[in-house]
């Protein structure tokens, strides 16, 4: 399967945890124009890159079971060389049809950069999923001290008493409300937490006013989120954040099942929190409770970045330089989301050599003793196999159906032998021409696409599909 849609956005509808590994080569940085809005490689500076992959790779993060694992390839381009104040494309850019970056235009050197500079993009990347990061709704620091002081100044911070019909005690969800007359900050309220409804409906005015109002309202677990992520930025209500984040965190601590009933020491602390409220939004001065802790925003670790891969090319692209080697590898990092992850080691092993030059071992330290000079000689235990290594020779291969560059299909089926089972559900949320799809067909795992460009999901659909068809032809023949 192939969904159609943008990486980011089509991965937030997906289930979590419900892929074992994502294999996938994004879009270059500056390589080409697929015609798409909303595209990734068309960004600016290497950062913009950088850190809209990132937020790609998070949702990928979400989406993989705890022991699942990333294999990332991704190329790299020099700055300078077409005047002052050029980006040099490498030869594959300036050769692929649909280039972004024409060759003979010149566009401005990303800052920090000097003329000639290698720009570095797959480490940038491979550090930058490494970190740490804040799980926030309200990704802009500027919206949050904005949401801040609307807040402070026409919000609420309360809670509001639940009556249960089923036996199991009232409870108390903290409420975040504004109120206002003006519908665009209301919706501006909508937009930037992504809770509420973008075109909110005027309600009548209240007694004795002449306005209807609008508001922005959430509960629970929805305002206490928020209330983390904008009490740096409080100055009025911040004890009334507190307050109401802890009351979340109380009710999060037992169970809610229908016919529960809410533990006295859970219970008593909420008509607390509570009352606690009242009394702050009456202006009150409170003090709080040592057990309450300030808010704190949820943070995830970063991938753990286990393995560089070097993808050497035998036929690399031609380069006409005099001043360093001719570029030949580029690099397939391996990430995992956990300490522990699913590794087949022996899927993947490679022939063996025994001995020294394919012969026997012989005991001593150096090359003088292996030639003869050994007093010692043991035979080595035979083996077929070793483990694989980091260098992967494997030449590229031309794609007619599009003017798009593919990673051969020798070079994934390691990541996928490696990282996933037969039947898993393998991901490439940039399946450009389905190879990731094809290796997975061949190899007995399920595979789940994302395409931007909906030219390049057919043409990966019927890539598939073809194979299926020769791939029976074949046995039907046999």
């Amino acid at each position: 399967m192939i969904l159609l849609g943008d990486a980011l956005e089509t991965l937030k509808t997906l289930e979590s945890e419900s892929v074992q590994t994502c294999v996938t080569s994004p879009p270059y940085w500056g390589l080409r124009d697929y015609g798409v809005h909303g595209q990734i490689g068309l960004e600016k500076t290497p950062e913009e890159y950088v850190e809209k992959l990132v937020e790609v790779f998070r949702e990928v993060r979400r989406v993989l079971k705890d022991d699942g694992t990333l294999w990332l390839n991704l190329g790299d381009s020099y700055a300078g060389g077409q005047g002052r104040g050029s980006l040099k494309l490498s030869d594959k850019q300036s050769s692929n049809k649909g280039t972004h970056f024409q060759l003979g235009k010149s566009c401005k050197i990303p800052n920090g950069l000097k003329p000639k500079d290698l720009v570095g993009i797959p480490w940038r990347l491979a550090f930058a999923l490494q970190q740490p990061y804040e799980r926030v709704r309200i990704k802009d620091r500027i919206d949050r001290a904005w949401l801040a002081a609307l807040i402070d100044g026409e919000g609420c911070i309360t809670a509001l008493e639940c009556k249960s019909g089923h036996g199991s005690g009232n409870s108390y969800p903290p409420i975040l409300q504004v109120r206002m007359c003006d519908p665009e900050p209301i919706i501006r309220c909508c937009e930037i937490t992504g809770y509420g409804k973008g075109s909110p409906k005027q309600e009548p005015p209240s007694q004795g006013g002449q306005r209807g109002s609008y508001q922005w309202r959430i509960h629970s677990r929805k305002a206490a989120d928020i209330l983390a992520e904008i009490y740096p930025y409080l100055l009025v209500k911040r004890k009334q954040a507190v307050v109401a984040y802890n009351l979340q965190t109380v009710r999060d601590s037992y169970e809610t099942k229908r016919g529960a009933k809410i533990p006295e020491d859970a219970l008593a602390k909420q008509l607390l929190c509570r009352e606690i409220l009242q009394k702050l939004n009456a202006r009150e001065n409170v003090d709080l409770p040592s057990w309450m802790v300030e808010p704190r925003i949820a943070v995830e670790p970063g991938w753990y970045l286990r393995q560089d891969v070097i993808w050497h090319k035998p036929n690399p692209m031609p380069e006409s330089v005099r001043d360093r080697c001719t570029k030949a590898h580029e690099y397939i990092f391996l990430l995992a989301k956990s300490e522990r992850y699913f590794f087949d080691n022996e899927a993947i092993k490679e022939p063996a050599t025994c001995g020294w030059r394919g012969s026997q071992f012989h005991t001593g330290k150096t090359g003088e003793h292996q030639l003869g000079r050994a007093q010692k000689v043991r035979q080595r235990i035979p083996n077929n196999t070793r483990n694989k290594r980091s260098v992967w020779t494997v030449s590229t291969k031309p794609f007619k159906g599009a003017h798009l560059a593919t990673f051969p299909p020798d070079l994934i089926e390691p990541c996928i032998l490696a990282g996933s089972r037969p039947g898993d559900l393998v991901l490439d949320p940039f399946a450009g021409a389905g190879t990731t799809g094809i290796v997975c067909k061949k190899h007995g795992r399920q595979f789940l696409g994302i395409e931007i460009n909906p030219e390049y999901r057919e043409m990966a659909l019927k890539r598939i599909e073809d194979w299926n068809f020769k791939t029976q032809l074949e046995l039907e023949i046999a």
